[in-house]
Parts: C-alpha cells; structure tokens; sequence
C-alpha cells in the first residue's frame, strides 16, 4: 500500500492496523486525509473502535485462560503467523490402537492373532521338558613348573596368584624434545612490600537483579535539584493491584476474576492492558504524573543514542519479539540502564507519556485529540521500532496489551 494513494478498499482492510499505529507514516498520513474526504470510511473507523469497546466490555471472569495466552497472540498475530493453540488431544494407549485396527481389518488381524498363538502353544510344549546343565566355569585348573616343564593341579587361588605374579609389565617411558633452561635472574619479580590499589571500576552484571519492595518505590532524581524524579522501574501488577484496591477502579482486560495471580505468580510483571487514562489514575493516585516524551527521552538517553546502554542492540539487553519471551519480570535485564539509572526504558512494555499527537489537518471528527504517544517498544516489537526515538500512538481510552506504567515526580 506504500506509496500509492489509499481508496476506501485499503481502509475496510487496514483500518484496524491504523487504530493500533501498525502502519507507516506515510501511509498513516494518506489515512488520515482519506478520512476527511470519506465519511463512509470515518463510519468504518467508528465502528471499529465500538467493536474494541465491546470487547473490553465482556464478562471473563469465569473464563480460565491459559497461561501467558493473550501474550502469545498477540505474538503470533504481530508475527504474521498461524496460531498455535494450546488443544487437549486425545491420548490413545496400544490396546486403544489395537481394537481400532482390528475393527477396520478384522479377517486379517483375526489370522494373525490364531496363527501366533497357535506357535507360542508349540514353541512352549517342544522346549518345555528340554533340561539345559550348567556349565561350569574353571578359573585356573594348572600352573607351569618352570624346572620341570610338568603340569600340576594346584589350589585355584594359588594357581591365580602365581600367573599374574609372572606378568612381566612394561612402563613406558617418555622424553620431550625441547628442553630449555631459563636463567633465574630473568624472571620476574614482585616487591613484598607493595601495596596494590583496590580497583575502583565495576563490571556490569548480567545475573537477574533481585527486587524488593523499596525497589519498587524507587525513584531516580533527573536533574541535581531534584526537581524531577522518575520511577526506577515500570509499574507492576503488583502496584496497579493495591491501585485497585484503593480505589475500586476495574482490573485489567488480562486479569482473572479481578487479579493477577493466575499468570504472575510474583506480581512483578509491568502491568498492561492500561489505557492513557488508567495509566493517568494511576500516577495521579500516587501523587506524580505521566512524564512528557522530552522528560522521558532524557532520562533514557543523554547522548541521543538508539538504546540506553548504547548503539548496538542484543538480545541480552532487552526484551523485544526477537526474543520471544513475551512479558517478562521486571529485574531480568540489569543491562537495561540509562546513564541516569533508571532501567528497563525499551523493551518489554511500552509506557504511556503525557503529550499529544499534534494534529496539523484537523476536522477527523476528534480523533486526533484522542491520540497520546507511547515510547520504548515491547515485547512484540522488533528491535528496530524498540529505539528511544521511535513512539507508538494510540486512543488514550483503548487499552494495549503491550503497554504499561511509568510515573514521574515534580518537586
């Protein structure tokens, strides 16, 4: 579709890949002013979103879904491919085997099981009075008299002893073919009495980090003042929990009868299926704010690279589709640090900013004013979309499954 002017077939395809911001700019861009000239189409966007809407609206809370389910879907259908969904087929035994085929070929198995039992019958009575004697087994019957040249019968452990005490072993020796004697005097030496300076330099660690709850609350100052702080890591879903609890606000769409349990055993997976506004509630509730993407940008980065900790991407760094992981605990990559240290900014989950998308045509019956930014990338974007300058866009009332919390303080 890139490159050519979209008509209202492009839309009723696409139109769902234009509300989640899947589309390129440019064909975003030719979207939009589709949009304005066609109300038919803006008929098409509405319904779609309403469709999204009843979707949030259904009742799952007596549905048991599989663990990590929506994550692998939502995998699965970034990815392209075909689903594999988690069927229960049944276990057949042999026997269960046996009565099938015998159902399908009965002549033929019915032969074959009269003609065997037929020769286990014979086998069984021709060998049945057959007695077999034991043979025995001579360990050492003579030894050689070495005067006489006789052949005596002697006692079986002497005769033992003696034959092996006779077995001439041979050693093999070994002598290396460069040899080379070193002067002591060239050797080097270290002073006794020199006191080594302890290192002062850390190597980063690539073992988990181990997560407390004053982790959780931890908050890292941006600037010297301490004006500006911000969370030290994503929102969990053991945090939005308590959110909840506070304030009765619904639980996420993931969630099974209003907890999290079922696929977080520890509560420290970022939360998602967050819309802007609950990510809004929720920051607000803890006395900060969602940060503009300016503020989180800097704190991701202070030299404009791609990533936090550098140029290069590796897998071992975050958790993007690469990986294949889907949602992972908070603390798994401690590579993921800003100069600033603050962790996990790319990757794993995208996190709401405050800023809107700026509307420069206007009149899509309000939907611009809709849209809010999300930054970082997820676990279902690939590494390249996963960059500190990329943004994601999308309605602040819809939720995501691949986007999540950060807040920041402003003193």
């Amino acid at each position: 579709m890139s490159g050519t002017k979209i008509g209202c077939d492009d839309c009723y395809r696409d139109i769902y890949l234009f509300i989640d911001q899947e589309l390129s700019d440019e064909d975003y861009k030719q979207f939009e002013e589709h949009l304005i000239e066609c109300d038919s189409c803006q008929i098409v966007l509405n319904e779609a979103q309403s469709f999204e809407q009843e979707l949030r609206d259904f009742d799952l809370t007596d549905i048991v879904a599989p663990e990590n389910g929506w994550e692998k879907f939502q995998m699965k259908m970034n990815e392209g491919d075909s689903l594999e969904l988690d069927v229960a087929l049944p276990n057949y035994t042999i026997m269960d085997n046996i009565l099938n085929n015998i159902k399908r070929n009965s002549l033929s198995y019915g032969l074959l099981v009269a003609s065997s039992f037929a020769f286990f019958m014979m086998h069984d009575r021709g060998v049945s009075n057959v007695e077999l004697e034991p043979e025995p087994i001579i360990i050492a019957k003579a030894t050689i008299d070495k005067t006489q040249g006789k052949v005596e019968p002697k006692d079986e452990l002497e005769a033992l002893s003696e034959a092996t005490d006779s077995i001439d072993v041979k050693r093999e020796s070994f002598t290396p073919s460069y040899v080379e004697d070193l002067e002591v005097d060239e050797l080097a030496s270290i002073e006794t009495n020199h006191k080594f300076k302890a290192k002062t330099s850390v190597l980063p660690s690539f073992e988990k980090l181990q997560i407390s709850d004053l982790d959780l609350k931890a908050m890292i100052s941006l600037d010297e003042g301490k004006k500006l702080q911000m969370d030290k890591f994503p929102v969990t879903n053991k945090e939005y929990w308590a959110f909840i609890q506070a304030t009765n606000r619904k639980a996420p769409f993931n969630w099974e009868q209003g907890h999290y349990k079922q696929f977080d055993k520890s509560g420290l997976k970022p939360v998602t299926y967050v819309s802007w506004k609950d990510a809004d509630a929720y920051c607000k509730w803890e006395g900060k704010s969602l940060p503009s993407e300016s503020e989180w940008m800097n704190a991701a980065s202070a030299d404009n690279s791609p990533y936090p900790w550098g140029q290069t991407f590796s897998n071992a760094h975050a958790n993007t589709a690469e990986s294949g992981l889907g949602l992972r605990e908070i603390g798994n990559y401690p590579q993921n640090v800003s100069s600033a240290g603050i962790y996990e900014m790319v990757g794993n989950v995208r996190q709401w900013v405050s800023d809107d998308v700026v509307d420069t045509k206007s009149g899509m019956n309000g939907l611009a004013k809709r849209l809010k930014i999300m930054k970082g990338g997820s676990f279902t974007d690939k590494s390249h979309k996963s960059t500190i300058q990329s943004r994601f866009i999308g309605d602040k009332e819809v939720t995501f499954g691949n986007a999540g919390i950060r807040c920041v303080q402003r003193n």
